[in-house]
């Protein structure tokens, strides 16, 4: 995987999942996030979008 012109090695496969804004409360309410940093940014969007 390379990132920013940096290469990097892998243990697992890694998924990116694209949501439209419409579609953000219905993810956040069915499926949610574990990781603290990623809900505050989708808690973030989801008051601009409002």
């Amino acid at each position: 995987m390379t990132r920013r012109g940096k290469s990097y090695v892998r243990n697992s496969d890694c998924y990116y999942i694209y949501v439209k804004t419409a579609g953000l409360a219905t993810f956040d309410k069915e499926i949610g996030l574990s990781i603290k940093r990623k809900r505050l940014r989708l808690g973030r969007r989801l008051q601009t979008a409002a």
